[in-house]
């Protein structure tokens, strides 16, 4: 029986077009499989780093710094290692943020004097591009924090509720809200720009928070370009990976927290079990991105030996614990009149607490870094980088 040449032509069609499809999944999943393996590379191997570059510390960071994570206790840290050593940074002529909400672009920052051309550490509010690279020195390494996406959610309406929270829930009362969304029968809808919000820090468009593919695609180019993603849970374990990432001290990365919340969000409320289900469905894209990093850290924290960190957040907490006894007289509402100007907040002061130094703490310079408010150690520096000529 002869087979029609029609159907031997259709035939050999079809097995040219199954073959081709298997070259380009096969190509597509290699691809994958590269980003991951380079990200894994570049990740993993915080305690490997400082045994190849010797004893000296780096001083180029850049720090995406995310919205209610611990960010600003991060910040001051990075600010305090910076003016010890007359470093520069990238700032504004004024406020302490560099174009956010806008993504960041190359002209927003200061231009440095010749023959300055980068950046030392960037650490202000922004939104992330690419175009950071381009003012940043090259040799800087890249990191940034996530919290919990129900946590930063809950902490971040409270925080915010004046201009954010109104506009995206209609009500500025957290418990009103936890109850509307516990008690409701249907999904909660409400617009992108309300939800996954580190995302949005991390340069994501609100519309693309929630596509599936393009969140994991974000994680991908992520991989290949952050050297540390800290958890806001473990700050101490993230300290102490910074730590060994940068070549730094114990004495650079003592902290006292900032912008603590006097009414902190500290744990899901057994109150409202659905209200919290659907906030994580809401915020899809940031729990992707939680889960991702939050796995990826520990895989970091193991491979620097769970015992070996254990000891050395114990011996940043005794360091910690001597400084704040040296430095605090009280901790104090940021609204109290005996702070002083130099560390007094200046956004949402009456949610926050702040720090009235002891006797001894107020002729410390180191007791004086620790507890100043962004904006006026922002201003601060700024001032110094243009005595020091960057500027």
């Amino acid at each position: 029986m002869r087979v029609p040449k029609a159907f031997l032509r259709k035939v050999i069609l079809c097995v040219v077009i199954i073959q081709l499809m298997y070259i380009l999944t096969s190509k597509l999943s290699t691809n994958e499989k590269s980003i991951k393996s380079k990200s894994s590379t570049k990740l993993e191997k915080i305690s490997l780093d400082n045994k190849r570059r010797g004893d000296k510390p780096l001083n180029s960071i850049y720090f995406l710094k995310t919205h209610k994570t611990g960010s600003t206790t991060l910040q001051s840290i990075l600010m305090r290692y910076g003016d010890t050593r007359n470093l520069s940074f990238a700032f504004k002529e004024k406020n302490h943020e560099l174009g956010w909400p806008r993504v960041f672009h190359k002209n927003i920052p200061i231009k440095l004097k010749a023959p300055h051309s980068r950046y030392d550490i960037i650490c202000q509010h922004l939104r992330h591009s690419d175009d950071v690279f381009d003012v940043l020195n090259p040799k800087a390494k890249v990191i940034t924090i996530l919290r919990n996406p129900t946590y930063n959610f809950i902490s971040t309406f409270k925080y915010f509720y004046e201009k954010w929270t109104k506009r995206c829930f209609g009500t500025i009362n957290i418990d009103e809200f936890l109850s509307t969304m516990e008690n409701s029968t249907s999904n909660i809808t409400v617009s992108n720009e309300c939800v996954n919000r580190q995302l949005y820090d991390l340069g994501m468009r609100p519309n693309d928070t929630v596509n599936v593919i393009k969140v994991k695609r974000k994680i991908w180019e992520m991989d290949m370009t952050f050297d540390l993603v800290m958890i806001s849970e473990y700050f101490n374990e993230g300290l102490i990976l910074l730590k060994h990432l940068m070549n730094w001290s114990f004495d650079d990365i003592v902290y006292i927290s900032k912008n603590v919340q006097t009414k902190k969000t500290k744990g899901i409320d057994v109150t409202y079990p659905e209200a919290y289900r659907k906030i994580r469905e809401l915020n899809i894209g940031d729990e992707m991105l939680y889960q991702h990093y939050n796995k990826t850290f520990w895989n970091m924290i193991n491979n620097f030996g769970r015992e070996r960190m254990n000891r050395e957040v114990s011996k940043l907490n005794q360091i910690r614990d001597k400084m704040k006894t040296f430095c605090i007289g009280e901790v104090v509402n940021g609204t109290n009149e005996r702070l002083s100007e130099h560390n007094k907040p200046t956004w949402m002061a009456n949610k926050v607490n702040a720090y009235i130094l002891s006797e001894e703490g107020k002729h410390d310079a180191t007791c004086k870094q620790l507890v100043a408010g962004e904006d006026q150690y922002t201003d601060f520096l700024r001032q110094k980088m243009k005595s020091l000529g960057y500027i």
